[in-house]
């Protein structure tokens, strides 16, 4: 088993554990991302948090031209040493939760892959999604926690605000699970593999995807109390009932169809 890992003691770096970084290492999780991902000459790859930069070389070698996001500046100057043969990386040193996509050398048809620090997963999620239009498909190694909440179904206590914005804009893939024990340093949690799939055509269409997205993160403000509550100021439950929503019910009881419905009966009648 030891044969089939990457030694990151080979760079001096100090791992920061206010970053979240944990390193993947073993060859041949790294191959099974590559399999997935599929990448071909003249895609638009764009690597988050490419670390030392074990799946970078690949990604470079099989597409000749990538772009990649780093905030740790040790982290980029190990990649520029590392790559400084390849005239084909772009590296740009941001703050990926307000990184602007459009700033990218190449910015439509996006295929953003990432091995995604856990304590921001949720708010990158929600960055990206803001630049849905020029994304592709999306390839992100996730706390499998994460995942759960993503894929929660109506009625489950995991189903929240990022199932529902997940849900409304993406499909998602399950493409393999990983254990803690390929990662450097290992981490406390179990991690997912995992793929979205913009909608060409979404199935339900907000008319207003602000007063949407603003009308979720009220109605799960409370997740203790029902639609009543938690949207009372913005929508009475008279209302509620007309549109043919009980307000009685608590928000992760509802389908995305029902807050579409809820968010756009309510502009029409106003």
């Amino acid at each position: 088993m030891i044969k089939n890992f990457l030694s990151i003691k080979l760079y001096p770096f100090i791992i920061k554990k206010n970053l979240s970084q944990t390193f993947l290492c073993d060859i041949k999780i790294i191959n099974n991302i590559i399999k997935y991902i599929c990448p071909k000459p003249g895609q638009s790859i764009i690597e988050i948090g490419p670390g030392y930069g074990a799946i970078t070389k690949i990604l470079l070698q099989a597409v000749g031209e990538i772009e990649i996001i780093e905030f740790d500046k040790n982290l980029i100057n190990i990649l520029k040493n590392n790559f400084f043969l390849y005239t084909g990386l772009n590296i740009y040193k941001a703050n990926i939760l307000f990184f602007d996509f459009y700033k990218l050398k190449k910015n439509e048809n996006l295929r953003i892959i990432g091995n995604i620090p856990y304590n921001i997963s949720t708010n990158l999620i929600f960055n990206i999604f803001k630049k849905i239009e020029i994304i592709k498909d999306i390839h992100f190694m996730l706390q499998k926690e994460v995942y759960l909440r993503i894929i929660a179904n109506p009625g489950n206590k995991k189903r929240g605000i990022l199932s529902l914005i997940v849900q409304y804009y993406c499909k998602i893939f399950l493409l393999f699970d990983v254990p803690p024990n390929v990662f450097f340093p290992k981490p406390n949690v179990n991690s997912t593999f995992i793929k979205l799939e913009p909608y060409k055509k979404l199935p339900y269409i907000a008319k207003n995807y602000n007063f949407f997205i603003n009308l979720v993160k009220k109605s799960f403000l409370n997740r203790r109390k029902n639609l009543r509550n938690n949207l009372k100021g913005l929508i009475d439950e008279s209302i509620i009932y007309f549109i043919g929503i009980d307000p009685n019910r608590r928000p992760e009881t509802l389908t995305i169809a029902e807050f579409v419905n809820l968010a756009n009966g309510y502009l029409c009648m106003y």
